[in-house]
């Protein structure tokens, strides 16, 4: 083939032909002019299509000689990065004009690296896989001939809180009867995950009151548990109690049909590996594989439910809310113990990787955006910056967990707690208010007290249940 004569035809042309042989994002930004100043102060990593390794038998034709291509693409994008990363092994490819020319930048802007000189370059760009990245939360994306465009469309605002007590809890019973109501509209069957806590059993009491009052069959609710997990269990401070109990209290009350899946030992094993291709990543282990076998049991006779997570993050449920160890950590809450962590990785991986480093960088870029209030009290503004950090970070990883652990049974997981309205309304209580009689969650256990058993609303948090069965371990050891 010949490259066409026309010259935007012919850069059409030459991109199809780099894009072909193994692809270089580096390569796009020149061929379409596109704004580069939101890259420029990343690190990035060239390869070899970047000198035209692959066509060089085209270099007879002047579009595609190096001295051109030179002049056009690669001199630009190397005046124009801070910081490149070249291969040593890319390096070596490259032919005498080529290196040459890197040669000159060497020791300004671009550094020839081995392998165990990629990680890590900068932690605020490095993610799970190479050149790949996440769209944030209530952000959009476009793509169009003049590149990639990405805006954000929702955020929390930070506002003075201006009811008083009563009006509050008015407003916020309001807002999560509604946000459940909403949820419960479906065409296909409909359950609530019921594990006895106050989240749970919030969803369950309003979708139940609504099944009955238009007269509709009782709602089936399902809970999970393990075989033996009752001679197994070990409390802990976020697993205080096992659920049992306080799901027999709630069927007692409550227009329901119930049913329990117990799954065994072998089983959540064995399904380590399909939770891991659901989750595309490494995930939480048998705490993903145990809700993917959850949905798995429960997709026959459903394929909606309506679950209570999200109720720790947007009111404040966790631990770390109250622990100064946590608090006064400046940094994730729920990640204090780095040092420990760093052990855990692979010795010739760990030299390499600061994990304090990178999350001091990812939590303080969160916390830049985080707006207080000249109105907030020391106390309000501390947990605001808890808050956003549990929203945005904590938050997000079990909402992608229960998504892709659902819809790899082609089940769906409903969050009415995340519903926007309640998230905004919530985050301008006051820290005093929300957290009333200082305890987690203290306003939203207030308010359920006039439709949930005392026990209900006044058992401390307890998380998505896990097995105790040392089995378990000597399984996937």
């Amino acid at each position: 083939d010949e490259i066409p004569d026309d010259e935007e035809e012919a850069d059409e042309e030459l991109f199809s032909i780099i894009n072909a042989k193994r692809g270089c994002y580096c390569m796009y930004t020149p061929l379409k002019k596109t704004a580069l100043h939101d890259l420029l102060n990343k690190p990035i990593l060239f390869d070899a299509n970047i000198f035209m390794v692959g066509i060089s038998e085209r270099t007879s034709d002047k579009n595609c000689s190096f001295e051109n291509m030179k002049q056009l693409y690669i001199k630009p994008l190397f005046e124009s990065f801070t910081d490149i990363y070249i291969h040593e092994e890319v390096y070596k490819e490259l032919d005498e004009e080529s290196r040459n020319f890197v040669d000159s930048y060497i020791g300004k802007n671009i550094t020839i690296v081995k392998e165990d000189g990629l990680y890590g370059k900068d932690p605020k760009y490095t993610t799970i896989f190479n050149n790949i990245f996440e769209l944030k939360p209530a952000h959009f994306l476009i793509y169009n001939r003049s590149g990639i465009h990405i805006e954000k469309y929702w955020n929390l605002r930070s506002e003075p809180h201006t009811e008083n007590f009563t009006q509050t809890c008015e407003h916020l019973e309001y807002l999560l009867k509604d946000s459940i109501t909403r949820q419960l509209v479906s065409d296909v069957p409909l359950c609530t995950f019921l594990s006895g806590g106050l989240d749970s059993s919030i969803i369950t009491k309003f979708a139940s009151d609504y099944c009955q009052e238009n007269n509709l069959p009782p709602l089936d609710t399902y809970s999970i548990d393990y075989i033996d997990n009752d001679k197994n269990f070990v409390k802990s401070d976020f697993q205080p109690n096992s659920d049992n109990y306080y799901i027999n209290l709630m069927v007692s009350t409550l227009h329901t049909n119930h049913h329990s899946i117990i799954l065994d030992t072998p089983e959540l094993a064995d399904s380590l590996y399909d939770a891991m291709i659901a989750r595309d990543m490494p995930g939480m282990a048998d705490v993903d594989s145990s809700l993917l076998l959850f949905c798995k049991n429960v997709k026959p006779t459903a394929t909606v439910s309506l679950t209570g997570e999200c109720a720790d993050e947007i009111f404040g449920g966790y631990p770390w809310f109250f622990r100064d160890d946590a608090l006064n950590s400046g940094t994730f809450p729920w990640s204090i113990a780095i040092n420990e962590r760093q052990t855990l990785l692979n010795p010739s991986i760990s030299k390499k990787i600061s994990l304090t480093d990178y999350v001091h960088s990812r939590s303080n870029e969160s916390l830049s955006n985080v707006e207080i209030l000249d109105s907030d009290s020391a106390e309000t503004t501390e947990k605001r910056k808890i808050s956003y950090l549990t929203l945005n970070w904590f938050m997000q990883t079990l909402l992608d967990r229960s998504d892709r652990m659902a819809m790899y049974n082609g089940f769906e997981l409903r969050v009415p707690f995340c519903d926007y309205r309640l998230a905004q309304y919530v985050w301008n209580i006051p820290w005093e208010i929300k957290a009333l009689n200082g305890r987690e969650k203290g306003l939203l256990r207030y308010i359920s007290r006039k439709f949930l058993p005392a026990e209900i609303v006044d058992r401390k948090k307890s998380p998505y249940p896990k097995t105790h069965n040392p089995t378990y371990l000597a399984k996937v050891k």
